[in-house]
């Protein structure tokens, strides 16, 4: 199962998203806004997630991390 895993490339794609994030590297689309700082990115979140989800919702794409929606 591992082997099928680094030889999709997954490995590789986490090891780059990871450091393209570490540190001051980070950055995170929320609703279509650029956050650089982790605070306030997980603030926007919640306060759109606030605004826009009641129970029984179905998912929703908020925000954006590197290649991950």
């Amino acid at each position: 199962m591992l082997s099928k895993i680094e030889k999709a490339g997954a490995v590789d794609a986490v090891d780059t998203l990871v450091a393209m994030n570490a540190g001051k590297g980070f950055s995170m689309d929320v609703d279509g806004r650029a956050h650089a700082d982790r605070k306030e990115a997980s603030e926007a979140i919640g306060k759109w997630i606030s605004a826009n989800m009641r129970v029984g919702d179905g998912p929703e794409r908020v925000a954006t991390f590197g290649e991950f929606r």
